[in-house]
C-alpha cells in the first residue's frame, strides 16, 4: 500500500471484519474492491492472499452439498474473530512478537472451537488436493512474512515453526472438517499479518464493532 495513500477506514474494517466474522468469497471480494481503491495491486502479496483465500473457500462451497457446506459455515461463524483480537493487534508494536502472539491467541481459541466438533461429518475426499494446496500456499507467505518480520530466527527453527502450522491439511488422517477450519483460520490470520505488515492499520481510534478489552 502506497504510505500517501487515504484509506477509507470505516468501509474498510467493516468489510475486513466481514471476512473475519463469516469468510465467505463474496465478502472477500468486497473486501479487496475496497483495498483497490485504497491502492492495492495485482502484484501485492496481499492481492495473491486474497485470491489464494478466494479460490480456497469456493472449491470449499462447491465440493459438497448445501447442507454440509451449512454446517461448517456455522462452525467458522461461532470460532470468528472478533474486533478485540483485531484492535489488540492494531496497537501492538513489536513487529517480532506480534506475528508468533496472532498465532497462538487467534488461532487457538478458533480452532478449539472447530476441534471440538469434530464429530460433523468430515469433508468430501475430492477436497484432500486443495488442502494440499493451501498447505504449500500458506507456507509460501508464512514463510515469506516470517523471514521479513522475524529475520534473526534461523532457517531450521523458522521452516519447523510453518511446517507444524500447516502439517494437519498435508496429514489425510486428520478429519475434513478440521482441516478445512483450520485453513481458512491460517488464512484469515495471513491476511491480517500482511495488512498489519503493510501498514493498512493506520487509521486513529477504535475498529468499528470492537470494544477494548477492561483494563
Amino acid at each position: 500500500m502506497d504510505s500517501e495513500s487515504e484509506l477509507p477506514s470505516v468501509p474498510f474494517t467493516e468489510a475486513l471484519l466481514a471476512v473475519l466474522a463469516r469468510p465467505r468469497p463474496t465478502n472477500i471480494w468486497h473486501l479487496r474492491s475496497i483495498m483497490v481503491s485504497g491502492g492495492l495491486q495485482p502484484s501485492d502479496d496481499l492481492w495473491k492472499t486474497l485470491g489464494a483465500f478466494h479460490e480456497f473457500l469456493s472449491t470449499l462451497m462447491a465440493s459438497g452439498a448445501a447442507r454440509k457446506y451449512s454446517e461448517f459455515a456455522a462452525q467458522l461463524d461461532m470460532a470468528a474473530i472478533g474486533g478485540v483480537a483485531l484492535q489488540n493487534l492494531v496497537h501492538q508494536r513489536d513487529s517480532e512478537a506480534w506475528l508468533p502472539r496472532l498465532l497462538l491467541a487467534v488461532g487457538s481459541e478458533g480452532l478449539m472451537v472447530t476441534a471440538a466438533r469434530q464429530y460433523v461429518r468430515a469433508w468430501d475426499e475430492e477436497m484432500q488436493a486443495s488442502y494440499r494446496t493451501a498447505a504449500w500456499s500458506l507456507s509460501d507467505a508464512f514463510w515469506l512474512l516470517s523471514t521479513a518480520l522475524q529475520p534473526r530466527l534461523s532457517i531450521g527453527k523458522r521452516w519447523a515453526m510453518i511446517d507444524k502450522l500447516v502439517d494437519p491439511l498435508r496429514n489425510e488422517a486428520e478429519s475434513g472438517l478440521f482441516k478445512a477450519g483450520l485453513a481458512v483460520r491460517l488464512y484469515q490470520i495471513l491476511l491480517l499479518a500482511q495488512l498489519k505488515q503493510t501498514g493498512w492499520f493506520k487509521g486513529p481510534g477504535p475498529i468499528p464493532g470492537s470494544r477494548r478489552p477492561n483494563g
